[in-house]
């Protein structure tokens, strides 16, 4: 049985956890039209990637169509891993090894309040399958 309190626990968890991520990332690239940040990466939806010094990885995104975002990584020497999709800085995750740094075009960045909604909706998908697997569980 789940009750509002708890309920009200388990979003204030999620969205701390999701804040706390987003604010250790420190941007920069204002005034121009592409975001950069060091030490974070954007998971999955890489399309390709190319052996390349870093500071030419946001440079290959745009010339890279669908790139919209990417991470460069120490790999093999050096690699910039291009990524498509929409994207904004609150996508990024915190990553300490492998010198990497995460960037997007500002281009195609989702707005503020679409990630706003979209937090929402998985937060309530998040809690409403916990609560159903912790009523399971209690029901034996």
């Amino acid at each position: 049985m789940t009750t509002v309190g708890s309920t009200f626990c388990w979003k204030a968890l999620i969205l701390i956890l999701v804040i706390g991520n987003s604010a250790a990332i420190v941007w920069n690239g204002d005034g121009t039209n592409t975001r950069w940040a060091l030490q974070c990466d954007f998971i999955g939806r890489d399309f390709k990637n190319q052996i390349s010094p870093g500071d030419r990885c946001g440079s290959l995104c745009k010339e890279n169509s669908p790139c919209s975002h990417f991470t460069w990584t120490n790999y093999n020497g050096g690699t910039c891993w291009m990524k498509s999709g929409y994207v904004s800085e609150f996508d990024a995750v915190s990553k300490t090894n492998d010198g990497a740094v995460c960037g997007f075009l500002k281009t195609t960045w989702r707005p503020l309040l679409r990630n706003a909604e979209e937090l929402a909706y998985q937060t309530r998908n998040v809690v409403t399958s916990l609560g159903q697997t912790i009523k399971a569980v209690l029901a034996g």
